[in-house]
């Protein structure tokens, strides 16, 4: 797979990943633990309306971050972990850029709005 943001079909291999955005081990620090209960991330962690596809690169150190961090790197901007390791972009599709990055946060009202209009998408290609 190329790093190309805009490809002709996406090609499932090795290099396509789907990311959590909610991850599944927040750092107990994190404001992932501060938006979400125990109980709504068990509930929305691997639900769809939560994942997005990635390609190219995937950095795992990235996973774990916040959803303003996420997002910058979704959208492509470098960012520092660690105060020292400059992080670049792990390649995302206009979808993601378009779709996950339009959320100002990543909150249980964000994910059941994504769920409905998933929903919606979903129902709109079935009635083809």
């Amino acid at each position: 797979m190329s790093d190309n943001a805009n490809p002709a079909y996406i090609q499932m291999d090795d290099d396509l990943h789907v990311e959590r955005i909610l991850p599944e081990n927040p750092d107990p620090s994190s404001q992932w633990v501060k938006d979400f209960s125990e109980e709504e991330r068990g509930l929305y962690t691997h639900s769809l309306a939560n994942l997005t596809l990635l390609g190219g690169t995937k950095n795992a150190q990235a996973s774990n971050l916040d959803f303003k961090e996420k997002k910058e790197i979704y959208m492509g901007k470098t960012i520092m972990l660690d105060n020292k390791k400059t992080f670049r972009v792990m390649t995302c599709y206009d979808m993601t850029k378009n779709d996950v990055c339009r959320y100002t946060e990543w909150t249980p009202k964000s994910l059941e709005k994504r769920k409905e209009e998933l929903i919606q998408i979903i129902e709109s290609v079935l009635t083809l």
